[in-house]
């Protein structure tokens, strides 16, 4: 496994983006491309986990050095300003030539370039607020104004950056520029052919270079490095991110797959037109009331267009409905992204996508992951299962920060009833809420659908559970078996069957849970299990035996 530590750097104004950032590390390590593969450690002075003890007898920095680790010895640092520089470290911490450290944040940025460490600086654009009454004013605005001093030095005369400096606006920008970084470098990281990163040497590993102290510590911050643009990552890190998605899709119980008989063999004149009559003939599984497919059409736009943060557009081609299975009938979208041309290129990929069936968000089961470079376009298809009942489609368009819903009109679909399962042996039903939120890790709700019965073998009765989880930010999270329990009579029951499903960013997931319950039993609780330290009881009104 590959072992990064990552030296999270920033005075005490960004507490969120500190804990995003944490959280974004920690998704990255669970997610199907790189669980089990990456491990992410976070040196920062704040972190619970591993934080550092301030000795009262050394400055508080230097406490971190010695107990924390300093940037010189990680990876990867990562710096995060808005407002404020940092406290000033005291006048017998120097540089080599006698120049005081203007704070702590600046001292570990330099260290990490003497030591030729990669350093991601993320600057907060929105404007501060101050009160004019606010006690500590003089205090604010100087660091504000020493913050602007020092991006001043990162610029040439005429205003440009010397250095690479990432901008965003607010803290959810933040959280997927990122992202977006985290994986461009760990995949770099991962190939196998790559060259050795600046510090390291093939056999040895990281290493710092030989660098006298002086010249080590005059290091100026124009040498930061660059964030190299995720499009140029090499095409080896295309095929990570192609059977990282291969994985997704089929943890997910879904992909691409030949498409039975009756199913359409071409698309349909015009970009919208209804599916021709060939493929609308009765399909295996089909009940004889679904013997034709429901038809889609826009009943809106075609283009979303994007400006806030890489300039792009993109255009519904084509919707197809396909033939299925008796519980679900496929739709097929066909999608153009055009870039700007100086957006630097960008991802073309399914978790882009969400289509809202009846308002609830479903992933793609089909694979798209492509990368378009600036001032291109390629076109890519989506695969969407849907239910033979439904009412209203949409199709959200998730562009970094930004999100857009274009609508569909569908005619031919069946009318939805009400999610029930059969009353069994027993009759069991909610005695609690159906609807259960956990705001982190990541933030997701879950909805118990219906509750029923089912008869197994003498003594004992099974009870199944239809739970929907959503996942509404984050990364996207484990949907299984672990995360449920039974409370019989207060005695947790692990289920008997259980979803084995990711749930994507954005996305909702439905999966049966049931378990064995013996009949003399009193009381049932569902125990849901979001995380070790989240979780929430839900208790079960279990009618008597007659």
């Amino acid at each position: 496994m590959l072992t990064i530590r990552v030296f999270l750097s920033s005075p005490g104004d960004v507490a969120e983006e500190r804990r995003l950032a944490v959280d974004t590390m920690r998704a990255l390590e669970d997610s199907p491309l790189l669980r089990d593969r990456v491990n992410l450690q976070v040196v920062a002075w704040d972190d619970p986990a591993a934080g550092a003890p301030l000795d009262a007898r050394e400055t508080p920095q230097a406490s971190v050095n010695r107990w924390a680790g300093r940037p010189a010895d990680c990876d990867l640092t990562l710096v995060i300003l808005w407002s404020r520089l940092g406290t000033p470290l005291p006048a017998s911490l120097r540089r080599a030539d006698g120049s005081r450290f203007a704070s702590g944040t600046v001292w570990e940025v330099e260290d990490a370039i003497a030591a030729n460490r990669p350093v991601f600086i993320y600057r907060r654009t929105e404007k501060p607020r101050i009160e004019l009454d606010d006690p500590a004013f003089d205090a604010k605005r100087a660091q504000y104004d020493a913050l602007r001093r020092w991006f001043d030095s990162l610029r040439d005369a005429d205003g440009a950056w010397r250095s690479g400096v990432n901008e965003y606006a607010n803290p959810a920008q933040f959280q997927e520029l990122l992202r977006t970084h985290l994986e461009a470098f760990i995949s770099s990281r991962l190939a196998p052919d790559r060259p050795p990163a600046p510090g390291e040497t093939a056999a040895a590993g990281p290493a710092a270079p030989a660098v006298p102290a002086r010249q080590a510590a005059s290091i100026a911050p124009a040498s930061l490095p660059r964030v190299r643009p995720r499009w140029q990552v090499p095409a080896a890190i295309g095929g990570l991110l192609v059977a990282g998605a291969l994985t997704w899709a089929w943890r997910s119980g879904g992909g691409p797959a030949a498409p039975p008989p009756g199913a359409i063999s071409a698309a349909p004149e015009g970009p919208f037109a209804p599916a021709p009559e060939a493929s609308t003939t009765e399909h295996a599984g089909a009940t004889p009331a679904t013997g034709s497919l429901p038809q889609v059409r826009l009943a809106g736009p075609a283009e979303a267009k994007f400006t806030a943060i890489r300039e792009a557009t993109y255009t519904v081609l084509a919707l197809t409905p396909e033939a299925g299975t008796s519980d679900h009938w496929r739709l097929r979208v066909s999608v153009r992204l055009a870039t700007g041309a100086h957006s630097g290129g960008m991802n073309f990929w399914d978790s882009s996508f969400r289509l809202l069936v009846d308002g609830v968000p479903r992933a793609p089961v089909s694979t798209l992951n492509e990368l378009v470079e600036s001032g291109a376009a390629k076109d890519g298809e989506l695969v969407f299962n849907l239910p033979w009942a439904l009412r209203t489609l949409t199709l959200r368009i998730v562009h970094y920060a930004e999100t857009t819903e274009l609508p569909f009109a569908v005619s031919g679909a069946r009318t939805p009833q009400p999610v029930s399962l059969p009353a069994g042996p027993r009759r069991v039903k909610l005695d609690g809420p159906a609807e259960l939120e956990f705001p982190r890790l990541p933030h997701a709700a879950y909805t118990i659908l219906a509750v029923g019965t089912e008869a197994r073998r003498p003594g004992i009765f099974g009870l199944r559970i239809r739970i929907r989880m959503q996942v509404l930010e984050g990364f996207g999270g484990n949907f299984w078996g672990s995360q449920f329990r039974l409370l019989v009579d207060g005695i947790p029951r692990e289920p008997d069957t259980a979803p084995n499903k990711l749930v994507g960013a954005g996305a909702a997931e439905d999966g049966d849970i049931t378990f064995e319950v013996p009949d003399g039993a009193r009381q049932l609780t569902l125990r849901v299990i979001h995380t070790a330290e989240l979780t929430a009881d839900v208790p079960l009104k279990l009618e008597p035996v007659k």
